[in-house]
Formats: C-alpha cells, structure tokens, sequence
C-alpha cells in the first residue's frame, strides 16, 4: 500500500478564504494513494535519503493542526522554513496550498525553488538537477519521497509511506545516513565552521547577520561558528547537514 500526503482544501470545501489553521483535520493530511484522473508524473530525488527525510517532515506538516489551507495565503509555511522554523514547532495558525507546501519542503533540504504552481512545478523542480523524471507513474513503482504531480495543472503530492523497495542510494550516501541522524545534536570541532546556503562547499557562505539569532550568539564576526557550539540536525545530504541557520559540513562535527 501507498501513502501520500497533501494540502487539499480549507475546511468549507474551497480554495481560499477559510481560517488559518487545520480546521478540520484533513486540509493537510496523508491518503491512500489514489490515480488522479489527470494522471501523475513523479519527480523522484536521486539522492533517496534526500526523499526519506523530507517525507519525514511532510508528516510533520500533517500532524501540526496550526498548518491550514488556503491559497490566498499560501506561502505562509514556506516563510516560516525561510525563518529558519520546522513544521513541527510552528505554534500559530498558518497556511499553505499543494505546491507551496512542496517548495517549503525543498526549502528545508536547502533546495532553493521560485515560487511555482502545478502548472509548472514539474519544469522548476527539474531545473534543480535533483531529481530523475519518471511519466506516467503507477502506485507498484512509487517510493518513499516521491514528488507526484498532475500532468496538467491540478495538484501535486509527496509519498510518505510506500510498501514498494526503496530505490538505492550510493555507499557513500548510506554511510552518511548511518553516520548522521536527523534531531540529534553534535558539537563543533573546527577552530571555526562555515554556514552555507547550500549542501556543498561552493554555495554562498553565510554573514552572521544571515544567521539566526541563536547562532549569532555563537559566530565570530565572519559568521563562522566557533568551536563547540551546539547544533541540531534537521535533514542530510551526503556530508552535510542542515541546522536552522544552513547548511554545515558533518566532517566537522561530533555527536553529543
């Protein structure tokens, strides 16, 4: 059996104009996987642990009833990652819609989209060099993280359970997985550790103005954070983990 999860529709059955917030339960919920009858197109990580850990946070976004529907409000979620915020620990009413709600899941893996709908999620996404484009999907093929998408304007999901064998990651990317593991905490121990913006040594490295609060508190003036700050993991990607401020290279890490 598939599962997959989705923001759908406010509380009165419409599109926009209901109350910020999960009114109901089922305005950002999971699902059986069902065949739409536009058909969907599935936009696979090729990364896998990549797909793993967002799922995890897609059902994060479910299980927190402050997170509505509402495509007036749409980008409220994807402001609140931008902040630096997980799903799981926004603690006032907000909303998002089916696409806006991929977005800010890219943006927790630090995978920098435009704003972009169902009519052109597809092109956006693929543009990223993230994924592996896969048409006409059927739900034996389906893998955990798996981004599914409408062949024409309609609406988009993430699968967040799947009974179907997961597809491989590279030995390095297991080992990393072994090596890392999302919520703990490590501690610095690097003379000073760089903030990036990105999962890789090339991506803009942060200011400390750039920062969160709490990491300012614990960077030099560059915005490197110095030697034995604390820090949490919220996703993985190779070496490299992401802490509400950024992205930062685990060799420099050790678990507490």
């Amino acid at each position: 059996m598939v599962t997959i999860a989705s923001a759908r529709i406010d509380e009165n059955g419409n599109a926009h104009s209901g109350k910020p917030g999960d009114q109901t339960g089922k305005e950002v919920c999971t699902q059986k996987f069902y065949q739409h009858k536009k058909g969907w197109d599935c936009l696979r990580f090729k990364n896998a642990q990549v797909g793993n850990d967002l799922a995890g946070f897609m059902l994060e976004i479910c299980n927190n009833k402050h997170i509505g529907y509402d495509q007036y409000h749409r980008n409220d979620l994807f402001n609140e990652i931008k902040k630096g915020k997980l799903p799981q620990n926004i603690d006032h009413d907000i909303s998002t819609d089916c696409s806006a709600t991929i977005r800010s899941l890219l943006a927790i893996s630090g995978i920098n989209t435009p704003d972009f709908t169902t009519a052109n999620e597809k092109a956006v996404l693929m543009a990223t060099g993230q994924f592996e484009y896969i048409p006409n999907v059927i739900e034996s093929t389906l893998h955990i993280g798996d981004i599914l998408v409408t062949k024409k304007k309609g609406h988009t999901v993430m699968v967040v359970g799947s009974d179907n064998k997961v597809g491989s990651t590279s030995n390095h990317a297991n080992s990393s997985a072994n090596r890392f593991e999302i919520g703990a905490t490590y501690k610095v121990t690097a003379s000073a550790l760089n903030v990036r913006r990105g999962p890789n040594a090339s991506a803009h490295k942060l200011s400390k103005s750039e920062l969160t609060k709490n990491a300012q508190a614990h960077a030099n003036e560059n915005g490197a954070l110095k030697n034995g700050t604390h820090v949490t993991c919220q996703a993985i990607q190779g070496e490299w983990i992401k802490i509400p401020s950024g992205w930062i290279c685990g060799n420099y890490l050790e678990r507490i």
